[in-house]
C-alpha cells in the first residue's frame, strides 16, 4: 500500500518539474521579475499541483504550494544569482517544502478523501508518475542541470578564445567542429540508456556505455592546444553520467518502496 505522504509528494514533484523545466524554462523564468510572468508561473504551479494530486477539497493545499513556491522564486530573483549553487539552493528549498507540506497534509484531515486518480486507476498511477518524471529528469532536465554546472568552465573556454584572438568570443566557434546540438542529443541518449539499464536491472551495461563514450572523448586530447576544451568536454560527460546514475537509482529505490 502506498503511504499517504507519497500520494501527495509524488504529484507535487511532478507538477513542480513540469512547470519549472518544461512550461517555464530558464529563459522564461528569469523574466519572472515582470509581475505577469511571475504570476503565471505561480498559477501554473497551483493548477498542476491540484490536477496531479487529484483530491477535490485540495484548494487549501494549492494555496500553500503557490505561496511557498512564489516566496522561494521571489528570493532567488532578488538574489540576482544564476550560478549552479543558487540553482541547487533554489531546487533544494522547493523539494524540502514539498516534503514537509506532504507530511503535514498526509497526517491531517485533508487526506480523508482519496485521490480521484487512485480511485479510478489504483495505486499503480503513482509508480507511473515516478517512472515518467524520472525519465524526464534523466533526459531533458539533466541537460539543463549539466549546462548550468559547466557554465563557469565554458566562460573560461570563451575567455581563452578571446585572449588568443584578441576579439570578442564567439560561442559558435567553440562548437564549430561538431554537428548542431549534437552534444545535447548525445547527453539525452546516454542518460536515457543509463536510466533504462538501471530500471531493467542491468546496471553492468553502463560500464560498456562509459567505455564507448570515453574512447571518443579522450581521443580528443591529442593536441595540447585543445586541452581546456577536452577537459571541459570530459567534465561535462562525467557530470552527465553522474546525474543520470543518481536519478536512475533514486527512481529505482522509490519504485521499490511503492511496490
Amino acid at each position: 500500500m502506498v503511504q499517504p505522504i507519497f500520494e501527495i509528494a509524488i504529484p507535487l514533484f511532478c507538477a513542480h518539474t513540469i512547470v519549472d523545466f518544461i512550461l517555464h524554462p530558464d529563459d522564461v523564468v528569469e523574466r519572472k521579475g515582470g509581475f505577469l510572468n511571475f504570476l503565471k508561473h505561480v498559477l501554473w504551479i497551483g493548477i498542476l499541483s491540484y490536477v496531479f494530486v487529484g483530491t477535490i477539497p485540495a484548494w487549501q493545499m494549492v494555496l500553500a504550494v503557490m505561496a511557498f513556491h512564489g516566496v522561494i522564486d521571489y528570493l532567488k530573483i532578488r538574489s540576482h544569482r544564476q550560478d549552479f549553487k543558487a540553482f541547487m539552493i533554489d531546487q533544494c528549498a522547493h523539494l524540502t517544502v514539498m516534503i514537509l507540506l506532504s507530511a503535514f497534509l498526509a497526517s491531517s484531515r485533508f487526506y480523508s478523501e482519496s485521490s480521484i486518480w487512485n480511485t479510478h486507476f489504483g495505486e499503480t498511477v503513482y509508480s507511473l508518475q515516478v517512472f515518467a518524471i524520472g525519465a524526464l529528469l534523466s533526459t531533458y532536465v539533466g541537460g539543463i542541470v549539466v549546462g548550468i554546472a559547466v557554465q563557469p568552465l565554458l566562460a573560461q573556454l570563451e575567455q581563452k578564445g578571446n585572449d588568443s584572438r584578441g576579439k570578442s568570443p564567439d560561442l559558435s566557434e567553440i562548437h564549430a567542429r561538431g554537428l548542431k546540438d549534437a552534444g545535447k542529443i548525445i547527453g539525452y541518449l546516454e542518460r536515457s540508456l543509463i536510466y533504462l539499464f538501471v530500471i531493467v536491472n542491468q546496471p553492468s551495461s553502463i560500464g560498456f556505455l562509459i567505455a564507448a563514450k570515453s574512447i571518443f572523448r579522450f581521443g580528443e586530447i591529442k593536441e595540447r592546444s585543445n586541452r581546456m576544451e577536452a577537459e571541459y568536454i570530459i567534465i561535462g560527460t562525467l557530470l552527465s553520467f553522474l546525474f543520470g546514475l543518481m536519478v536512475s537509482f533514486a527512481v529505482k529505490a522509490i519504485l521499490q518502496l511503492l511496490s
